[in-house]
């Protein structure tokens, strides 16, 4: 899994393989259980089959937590279990550092 620190804005990367889709937009969707965390559009271009999409967020507390990367199913696709990809994030606690002063 993934570690990240509280207060501190988390940047998650992924790469997705999308063949036979026609060129326009596709959403792809950050949830924490039910929750949407967030959703990005990915420009999708006849011809090419990989692409790299970034979300960034701030972890809610200390603690561990499922995040699902997820795009819709298309109707007729061969692979649609393949549509989501979940990761396990462990935040930990981050002091806050303050200037020390005599």
């Amino acid at each position: 899994g993934m570690q990240a620190a509280t207060r501190a804005l988390t940047q998650v990367d992924a790469e997705i393989a999308a063949s036979g889709i026609e060129a326009g937009e596709l959403p792809v969707t950050l949830t924490m259980g039910k929750e949407k965390i967030a959703e990005r559009q990915l420009k999708i271009s006849s011809g090419e089959r990989r692409y790299r999409i970034a979300f960034e967020f701030v972890p809610p507390r200390v603690g561990q937590y499922v995040y699902t990367l997820s795009v819709p199913r298309f109707r007729g696709e061969a692979l649609p279990d393949n549509n989501s990809r979940s990761f396990l994030l462990k935040v930990i606690w981050r002091p806050v550092k303050r200037p020390w002063m005599p």
